[in-house]
C-alpha cells in the first residue's frame, strides 16, 4: 500500500491534533460546601492533566468579584503536579483571609496551563453551585468588646484605642500610657528621696540639723503622694471609659443583628400591627 506526499501530511496533522487534545486539562464536577463559618471544602474531578499543570481556587461574590486565597490559608488538591482523578479536594480556612460566611458565594476552580489563566475550552474554569443564603462571604468585623479594657490594666490608653469605631483611633492616647507610667516612675524617685531624707534626720547630730531633712522628707512624701493617685486616677478612668465603650458596642452589634420589626395580625376582625423591638 502506497501513501501520497498529502495523504502522509493529513494523517501527521490528525495524529498532532489528537495528541494535543489529550494533553489538555480538563477540570469538571466542581461541589463546594461549608465545613462551619471558618472554612470550606470545594472538591472537582481533574483529567487529562500534566505535572506544568496548575490548580487555583477562587471565592466568586455576588457582585462577580473573585477573592483569592493567602497561601497559608489553603490546603489539599491543588498547584503543580496534580493525579487526575475523581473527589480532588480544597480545603479553605477563610477566618484566616479575615472572612466569614454568611452569604451566597460560589467557588471557581481554575487550571493553568503553559503559564497563562484563561477561562477558554483549552484551559476550562467551572463553577461550583452556590451555598445557600446562611452562608455569606463577609468581612469578619474585628473584636470591640470590653475585654479591651484587659490590655488598659497593663498600659493605659493602649486598650481604648481598639473599642473606637468603626477602625481603631490612636489619637493622644498613646500620652495617657506615658502620663501613668511617668508619674508612677516620679512618685518611685520621690519616695526614695523621702527615705534617704528621712534617714538623714534621724542620723542627725541635734534637732537644728535635723530640720531640715523633716522638711524635705515631708515635701518628697507629699509628691510621691499625688503622683501615685494621679497615676491611679488616670488608670482607673481609662479602664472605666474603655469598659463602658466595650458594653455600649456589644450592644450596638446586637441591635443590628436584632433591629425593630413588626408583622401584621387580626384581633377581634380588626388588623393591628404589632412592633418588636430588641435590645
Amino acid at each position: 500500500m502506497t501513501f501520497s506526499l498529502h495523504s502522509i501530511y493529513l494523517i501527521l496533522l490528525l495524529l498532532s491534533a489528537s495528541l494535543t487534545g489529550k494533553a489538555q486539562g480538563r477540570v469538571s464536577n466542581v461541589r463546594m460546601r461549608a465545613i462551619d463559618q471558618q472554612s470550606i471544602e470545594v472538591f472537582y474531578d481533574l483529567r487529562n492533566s500534566v505535572p506544568t499543570d496548575s490548580i487555583y481556587v477562587r471565592l466568586q461574590r455576588r457582585d462577580g468579584k473573585l477573592v483569592a486565597p493567602d497561601l497559608g490559608s489553603v490546603s489539599g488538591d491543588l498547584g503543580t503536579n496534580r493525579i487526575d482523578g475523581r473527589d480532588q479536594r480544597i480545603v479553605w480556612n477563610l477566618r484566616r483571609n479575615g472572612l466569614l460566611l454568611r452569604e451566597e458565594v460560589r467557588a471557581v476552580v481554575l487550571l493553568k496551563q503553559g503559564g497563562l489563566l484563561t477561562q477558554t475550552a483549552q484551559n476550562p474554569t467551572e463553577i461550583a453551585p452556590p451555598l445557600p443564603d446562611s452562608a455569606a462571604l463577609v468581612p469578619e468585623k474585628p473584636y470591640r468588646g470590653p475585654a479591651w479594657a484587659l490590655l488598659s490594666l497593663l498600659a493605659p490608653g493602649v486598650g481604648n484605642i481598639f473599642v473606637q469605631t468603626p477602625e481603631p483611633r490612636v489619637g493622644l492616647r498613646p500620652l495617657v500610657t506615658v502620663a501613668a507610667y511617668g508619674l508612677l516612675i516620679y512618685g518611685a524617685g520621690q519616695q526614695g528621696e523621702a527615705n534617704q531624707a528621712y534617714t538623714d534626720y534621724v542620723s542627725a547630730g541635734n534637732e537644728a540639723a535635723a530640720e531640715p531633712f523633716y522638711q524635705k522628707a515631708n515635701s518628697a512624701n507629699q509628691r510621691y503622694y499625688i503622683a501615685t493617685r494621679a497615676a491611679a486616677a488616670i488608670w482607673v478612668t481609662d479602664i472605666t471609659l474603655t469598659l463602658l465603650r466595650g458594653l455600649r458596642n456589644q450592644r450596638d452589634e446586637k441591635r443590628a443583628v436584632q433591629p425593630l420589626s413588626y408583622h401584621l395580625n387580626l384581633q377581634a376582625n380588626t388588623p393591628v400591627a404589632v412592633f418588636r423591638y430588641t435590645f
